[in-house]
């Protein structure tokens, strides 16, 4: 009887003091590499405008500039769209940075010049990434960007 005691009591303290089976995942950020977008859209193609350290991705619907640090590390991302809207831009960015790898969730902020206006801009801050979404809605398409920030503890740690 005793022996059962102690085994009972054994098992219950290392369910108490065991780490968890499933960590949690929102919490954990993900790097994403030039490897990373080379994988998904190809080699780079002529950037619109020059600009040092930027390399460009995609076509003239969807264009992909980017950002690396000396790692090649992607440090910025912006995503542009001439007509297609959030929407696709939202499902291009959720395949290069799900949202279980942003980070712990921080807010949502608009940013919208107004609410009559015709553009719409928010933002979320992630424990990892900043994103800037923004769209316009009176043209009879919708023109619109997301930028995807790494730089966000430096920000945040600013306010």
């Amino acid at each position: 009887m005793r022996c059962n005691y102690l085994f009972l009591s054994l098992l219950v303290a290392s369910v108490f003091l065991s780490t968890p089976l499933l960590s949690n995942p929102a919490k954990k950020c993900k790097t994403v590499t030039r490897a990373t977008i080379e994988e998904r859209f190809g080699k780079p193609i002529k950037c619109l405008k020059d600009s040092e350290n930027i390399e460009c991705y995609g076509n003239h619907l969807q264009l992909i500039s980017v950002q690396f640090d000396s790692s090649d590390g992607v440090t910025n991302i912006e995503m542009i769209t001439i007509c297609n809207g959030l929407e696709s831009l939202t499902k291009l960015l959720n395949v290069i940075i799900p949202t279980n790898a942003r980070g712990k969730y921080v807010q949502k902020l608009e940013r919208s010049p107004s609410s009559h206006s015709c553009r719409r801009v928010y933002e979320e801050e992630y424990q990892c990434v900043r994103i800037t979404y923004s769209e316009e809605l009176c043209m009879g398409c919708a023109p619109a960007s997301i930028k995807a920030n790494w730089n966000v503890k430096e920000d945040l740690d600013k306010r």
